[in-house]
């Protein structure tokens, strides 16, 4: 997971593996991907290449800039269990983040706008 702030109209490169899978949630501004589109509070995932070779993300800013964080990773093909809103690894996994969420226990992601990650 990483965070990336980019100045307007930059146009930053990231190499992921082809094994991959990942998303890329927009903090602030907008950002095209591909042919795709994305502001503030969008999610984009991104797709799998076809060949077994690293691929470049290639991130464009909007007229304002961008922040935003990309996720990507090695699946793990871990059991999952969900339940309402949440996924965990087991029943006891989503007792204990339900019992966190009614606490308050959980950031908004309206609210990473206002503070630095």
């Amino acid at each position: 997971m990483v965070e990336i702030n980019i100045e307007p109209r930059a146009s930053p490169e990231q190499e992921i593996p082809a094994s991959y899978n990942g998303f890329a949630f927009v903090i602030d501004g907008s950002v095209q991907i591909g042919e795709t589109v994305l502001n503030t509070g969008q999610v984009g995932w991104l797709d799998r290449p076809s060949d077994k070779d690293a691929s470049v993300l290639r991130v464009v800013a909007g007229e304002s800039g961008a922040r935003l964080i990309l996720y990507a990773g090695q699946p793990q093909r871990d059991p999952i269990v969900s339940y309402g809103p949440f996924i965990g690894d087991s029943k006891q996994d989503i007792a204990r983040l339900f019992a966190e969420y009614q606490a308050g226990g959980f950031p908004r992601l309206s609210e990473l706008k206002k503070q630095r990650l």
